[in-house]
């Protein structure tokens, strides 16, 4: 809320980033000035009387976002989108197809080491390890 007093020029508002409105609103005392606006031109005294989510830009944000971190505050969005939804279920099969197979790597490198080679476990099992530690983090 402007408090004023307001220099002589007046106090200038460009509230394009809410409204999309180019033109520059006059403001005087008593006005409200919503945030994420910019003064273009003078200067004032205020009081902020809302931050965060209780702010316009706030309430916005939330809104967009869908933000869960704002319960109560009557800005609950609708449920996940249909994309978000199936690329969470994709990420999750390719976690499940990386675990496989590195899984797969271990137990191969495992019985092509130990039964059929002439290796011993000491020298080689931290590399199988670290083997199958790879692929599971390049399927993921």
């Amino acid at each position: 809320v402007v408090l004023g007093p307001l220099t002589s020029g007046g106090l200038k508002m460009d509230e394009s980033s809410l409204t999309g409105e180019s033109v520059l609103i006059a403001k005087k005392p008593g006005d409200i000035i919503l945030s994420g606006t910019t003064a273009v031109q003078g200067s004032a005294k205020m009081v902020v009387v809302a931050v965060g989510t209780f702010s316009v830009a706030g309430k916005i944000k939330a809104q967009v976002y869908e933000s869960t971190e704002h319960d109560g505050d009557g800005l609950d969005g609708d449920e996940e989108s249909p994309l978000f939804t199936k690329l969470e279920r994709i990420a999750k099969q390719i976690g499940m197809a990386g675990t496989g197979a590195a899984a797969l790597s271990l137990a191969v490198n495992c019985i092509k080491g130990f039964a059929i080679g002439d290796e011993r476990a000491e020298e080689v099992l931290i590399e199988y390890i670290v083997v199958a530690i790879t692929v599971l983090a390049v399927a993921v």
